[in-house]
């Protein structure tokens, strides 16, 4: 009885096991694909409560209602931060001021601004629906919560509201 043949045959399924895990853990890390708002609250842990389009920087619908119930009172102190500051610099001045008193972008989160996002009511992360950057994400949540800043939910920046509708509801026709 030839007994190489088994062990190969076993080592053969355990090199193949390891590379296989190894291989879809890093498509796990490196995974910059669009970002739906559902996979978004799933995976962080915060709610997405809307998004800005890529056509239009009007937030959606269900941005303006989730804002709504999050901050019943207009007057309240909100504050943004921008996960990347190339698209604050590309839209901001489109962007409604009257929902937002503070806009910081995470290469600006210091001990001053870190006080100032402390007596807000508020922190809403903004973030690229296209490609996001995960382990940026979760560094900028990581220093908000060592900081006990509350950061109550993300906007989807540069979404493509076609994607989500369909994704959401279906092909139509």
């Amino acid at each position: 009885k030839d007994i190489r043949t088994g062990n190969a045959v076993i080592l053969g399924i355990l090199i193949g096991g390891f590379f296989g895990v190894l291989i879809v853990t890093g498509l796990l890390i490196w995974d910059e694909s669009p970002v739906l708002p559902e996979r978004f609250t799933y995976r962080y842990g915060i709610p997405a409560i809307g998004y800005i389009g890529k056509r239009t920087v009007e937030p959606s619908r269900e941005c303006l209602t989730n804002l709504a119930y999050l901050f019943p009172k207009k007057d309240e102190n909100i504050c943004l931060v921008l996960g990347e500051r190339s698209w604050g610099e590309k839209n901001l001045e489109k962007f409604p001021k009257e929902y937002f008193s503070q806009v910081i972008t995470r290469e600006e989160l210091n001990e001053e601004n870190y006080e100032k996002l402390r007596g807000a009511a508020g922190i809403l992360l903004v973030v690229s629906a296209q490609g996001c950057k995960g382990n940026v994400i979760q560094h900028v949540l990581h220093e908000l919560k060592v900081q006990d800043c509350i950061c109550k939910g993300a906007l989807l920046a540069d979404a493509d509201s076609r994607l989500i509708q369909l994704y959401r509801f279906g092909r139509k026709g």
